[in-house]
């Protein structure tokens, strides 16, 4: 064969391996473009892709049944799924286990262009059917909140857990991925995969095809996953999956259709150690990393307990809590855990204010000891008020009872302004559970808190009626808002509109600037002045309950004298 035949050769196989690459990943390049609802009808039948085992997304079948609408005029495509890869035992997964958890956000494909996501199924079924949420509902929100500066991204990034520039394809559509709200000794985390990246823009992904958190601005850090296997259940099967490799990007929104991420951004976060001492022969200490959630403080009073829960029960714990924040003096407090509020409600009133996150490291020291004995504050008792120049002198005396009675006798000067005020005594512990959801985040609420560091002793407060509305609880507000709603199948184009082609997180269209998205509380005016602190008889009591008195003077009865006028 000469020279010149056998080059012809080789140019020819060449340019057939060229294209049946080519060809092995069209789908992906194909499934950039949608097909709309109305397109889709019962009998079509099509592809998807989910990752089964390892990383590698793989293929599975579907038929479309028909097409279902909920009561609040949520539509779903209803498939049946079928065929994809075989276990160890070379049974089909999905007729053993039909739909997983963890199949959130599997995109399907109708001749290469893609549907929508996988987002709820049937509980018990014997088939594998699957309801899919409309890719156009997962693209088509458009959340006013996304054009506002989003406080809970760091700008610009820490290179701790992220890379400074992740590839742009490290994530496909098919493949896996991890959101986490906190991380580290332990995590709470949710998995799902990923359903489309915008296509002039693959650093935008839609996920998931349903809500996993409160709908609204968010910021969660992403890893792509592993699935260690795929378990066949008889309620509803799920995928063991593992974080791997370095944090890819930020979830920076929940909408009810979906997440939306974008790789390469960094979520805020804070740092929390927990050291447990006096029990184990060396001190025991545990790292996490939170997230700023609606759900922070919850989270932080479940890790906290959880390191709690390792002591023996014949046992109490003490606790000594630091969080340094930026911009605002340390907070530090002392006291028993487990009784009235937590780290967690410090973290929550640090946190809300304009989705401003100001907390940066909290440490936590936990001390065990002998059990507290609990007594019962019952009541206060005014025994004398004099009055000094102007001020008033006020002698009372404290009862709280249990197992065995305690009292306490009291001495206490304050301004006139106080007489005929009623003021409370209660532990510094439940003070700050009925005050911190009323404050904000800024140096008089810090100074507030560290007056009451000592949360097992007593103090004597006065909050003023016409600052306070004791009945009436935080608003949480929370609106989202849609720039087009869906009430019957929409008609769009076949392609993602050209105006959210270059989707980016600070240019998204909205209708309107008029409402905001949070998750804050609205702290109403909650105003109190600390005016004594009461030791407790020992460090082996705690007491609970609130009591109140009155100062009063009694008032001096003038005997009236006969008057004698001399003419």
């Amino acid at each position: 064969m000469s020279l010149r035949a056998s080059f012809y050769r080789f140019l020819l196989l060449f340019l057939a391996f060229i294209l049946i690459l080519f060809l092995s990943f069209s789908p992906f390049i194909q499934a950039q473009e949608i097909l709309p609802l109305n397109q889709i009808k019962p009998g079509d039948k099509g592809y998807g892709l989910t990752v089964f085992r390892g990383i590698e997304a793989e293929k599975f079948d579907f038929d479309v049944v028909d097409i279902h609408s909920t009561w609040d005029d949520h539509y779903y495509i209803l498939v049946l799924l079928s065929g994809g890869p075989k276990d160890s035992d070379g049974n089909e997964i999905i007729k053993e286990a039909a739909v997983l958890q963890g199949m959130s956000g599997s995109p399907l494909y109708i001749k290469g262009r893609v549907i929508g996501a996988i987002a709820a199924a049937p509980t018990f079924q014997k088939k594998s059917y699957a309801l899919v949420t409309p890719i156009e509902l997962m693209v088509g929100f458009r959340p006013e909140v996304v054009r506002l500066p989003n406080k809970l991204i760091q700008e610009p990034p820490s290179t701790r857990f992220l890379t400074l520039e992740p590839a742009i394809n490290e994530i496909n559509a098919g493949e896996m991925y991890a959101f986490c709200d906190y991380w580290g000794s332990s995590a709470s985390c949710g998995g799902g995969t990923v359903t489309l990246a915008f296509p002039q823009n693959k650093n935008f992904l839609f996920t998931l095809g349903h809500r996993a958190n409160p709908a609204g601005v968010t910021a969660l850090p992403f890893w792509k996953a592993r699935v260690l296997a795929s378990i066949p259940q008889q309620s509803i099967s799920s995928k063991i999956i593992e974080p791997i490799g370095p944090m890819l990007g930020t979830v920076f929104l929940e909408s009810p259709y979906g997440q939306a991420a974008k790789l390469g951004i960094m979520p805020k976060f804070f740092e929390m150690d927990v050291v447990l001492e006096n029990y184990f022969s060396r001190k025991m200490v545990s790292q996490y990393f939170f997230a700023y959630t609606p759900r922070t403080n919850g989270n932080i009073a479940s890790v906290i307990m959880r390191d709690v829960q390792l002591i023996d029960r014949l046992l109490d714990v003490d606790a000594e809590v630091r969080i340094d924040t930026t911009g605002l003096a340390q907070i530090y407090y002392t006291g028993a855990t487990g009784t009235g509020t937590t780290v967690g409600s410090v973290v929550k009133m640090l946190t809300e204010e304009d989705l401003n996150p100001v907390v940066e490291n909290i440490r936590i020291t936990l001390k065990t000891r002998p059990k507290y004995k609990t007594l019962e504050l019952q009541k206060a008792t005014l025994v004398k008020t004099e009055r000094a120049n102007d001020k008033i002198a006020l002698e009372f005396s404290i009862v709280a009872v249990g197992d065995e009675e305690w009292t306490s006798k009291n001495l206490l000067v304050l301004d006139q302004k106080y007489l005929d005020k009623e003021l409370h005594i209660t532990s510094g512990d439940e003070l700050a559970a009925k005050i911190l959801p009323y404050l904000k985040p800024k140096p008089e609420s810090v100074e507030l808190l560290n007056k009451i560091s000592d949360r097992n002793a007593l103090y004597v407060y006065y909050a003023d009626p016409e600052k306070v509305k004791p009945n009436e609880s935080p608003v949480l507000n929370i609106q989202l808002i849609f720039g087009s709603s869906v009430t019957k199948p929409p008609n769009i184009d076949a392609k993602i509109p050209a105006t959210a082609s270059n989707l980016s997180l600070d240019e998204l269209p909205v209708e309107s600037d008029e409402k905001r998205n949070v998750w804050t509380s609205k702290p109403i005016k909650y105003e109190i002045e600390i005016l004594a602190k009461i030791e407790l008889p020992d460090n082996a009591h705690l007491i609970k309950g609130e009591v109140e008195f009155t100062p009063k003077v009694a008032e001096q009865k003038i005997k009236n004298k006969k008057k004698f006028w001399i003419f």
